[in-house]
């Protein structure tokens, strides 16, 4: 087109200029966009701790059975403070059930989210706990046990819930030991839901599959590659950290 000054000539030119300032308005947009998502994301309360936690995805059928060991080895390291597992982990990554639970002793009856956690999820993520109690550190021991949020307390009307009996499915009756402080489970933006955390491995074919490792302060490198050594040791056929990320 160059040298041309054709009516024809001229509207292409003008056309692409006009072509070209809106597609850079759109880049600015967007760009404008992202850094305020990601400004909401570093500011928001979360209501819970991921700085210096490690998540591993081992998505392998034989995992609950080989927890245990790899928990206790894990532990072992200089580096690393708690280990837990768990169904999902917040801002969306993972599975959270559904089940209908009845408030034993009422006519209550709400439908909640369900977690399955291991009993250290609350200390790894370091989640405030605002009335009771943690999970006892023996699974056996907390086989029977839930707790729940904030929202969930609400939801049921009820005041006190600790040492209510929960009953869900067709078989489980979980007695409440503890109600957390609400936390973001699922993506910031979204509103908290009630939630109801269970220290068992499978319900319902939903499994825990994310391990989450909260690391000590120091050389995390070091930690991380002892972490590998581990991991690799119990999975052979696993490449570290397939979906897996630290803060």
């Amino acid at each position: 087109l160059k040298g041309e000054n054709t009516p024809s000539a001229v509207g292409l030119r003008k056309g692409l200029m006009v072509v070209q300032f809106v597609v850079a308005i759109m880049i600015l947009i967007f760009s404008f966009l992202v850094t305020r998502e990601a400004s909401f994301l570093r500011e928001k309360p979360l209501g819970f701790q991921h700085e210096r936690v490690l998540v591993l995805t081992i998505d392998d059928l034989t995992l609950e059975q080989k927890y245990p060991g790899l928990k206790e080895s894990l532990l072992e390291l200089p580096g690393v403070d708690h280990v837990t597992a768990s169904a999902n982990v917040s801002w969306d990554r993972g599975i959270i059930a559904h089940s209908s639970f009845k408030c034993i002793g009422t006519d209550i009856t709400i439908q909640q989210n369900l977690a399955l956690v291991d009993p250290d999820f609350l200390r790894v993520y370091q989640i405030t706990i605002i009335e009771g109690e943690n999970f006892p550190k023996n699974t056996d021991k907390a086989a029977n046990m839930c707790v729940i949020n904030r929202a969930a307390q609400k939801e049921l009307g009820l005041y006190q819930m600790v040492g209510r009996k929960l009953h869900h499915g067709s078989f489980y009756t979980r007695q409440v030991v503890g109600v957390v402080e609400d936390f973001h489970f699922r993506y910031p933006t979204e509103e908290i839901r009630p939630l109801v955390m269970v220290p068992i491995p499978e319900y319902w074919g939903l499994r825990r599959r994310f391990v989450s490792i909260k690391l000590n302060p120091g050389d995390l490198n070091t930690t991380v590659g002892r972490i590998e050594k581990k991991v690799k040791k119990a999975f052979p056929r696993m490449e570290l950290l397939p979906g897996g990320h630290h803060h």
